[in-house]
């Protein structure tokens, strides 16, 4: 789901779909739009790429729904983190500007695209998309009685900043915990 946005992105930079508005037109057919024009590869899987991550999204929001994992916890220094959202965009921003016109660009943007996907995913910052934030995600880092220290917290509601909050929780990976509004 953090990718939703590099799929966007290189969609919209790399189709190269011919467009003839004449009264003669007639469709290249479908070897000649993906053969001809390997950009349309990279396209076809940034498109297939954002209809994963849109159902990512609906299987974690049907999750959310659930109960809490525990009792709820006692959050006792917590820091707004919804900044990080704008660095991992100019990150973003930098894997896409790629132009996919010939095939070197291609693998070129695959192999920085594939590093980017492991190190969100081993360093648990797959949390601080910027799609996240324009899906209404908070993102907070604290510490609670019962979780280990730096723990990423998501939650659609802002949390106040006062110490000794009590909210309930729901693991989402080994350190981000999806923080419920109420107490």
């Amino acid at each position: 789901m953090s990718m939703e946005l590099i799929f966007i992105l290189a969609f919209i930079k790399s189709i190269d779909i011919p467009v003839y508005f004449g009264p003669d037109w007639e469709f290249v057919g479908w070897g000649n739009l993906f053969l001809d024009r390997p950009r349309n590869f990279v396209a076809l899987f940034c498109l297939l790429g954002f209809l994963w991550s849109q159902c990512v999204y609906w299987m974690l929001r049907h999750k959310l729904k659930g109960s809490p994992d525990a009792l709820p916890v006692k959050i006792q220094n917590i820091e707004n983190k919804d900044a990080e959202y704008m660095s991992l965009l100019f990150t973003i921003l930098t894997i896409v500007s790629f132009d996919f016109g010939n095939i070197r660009d291609i693998i070129v943007f695959a192999v920085i695209f594939l590093m980017y996907c492991v190190i969100l995913k081993r360093t648990d910052w797959y949390a601080a998309s910027p799609i996240l934030a324009l899906k209404g995600f908070h993102l907070y880092a604290g510490e609670t009685d019962k979780l280990p220290k730096n723990t990423i917290f998501l939650s659609y509601g802002e949390i106040p900043l006062d110490n000794e909050i009590v909210r309930s929780y729901q693991k989402i990976s080994r350190t981000v915990y999806w923080l419920y509004p109420q107490a």
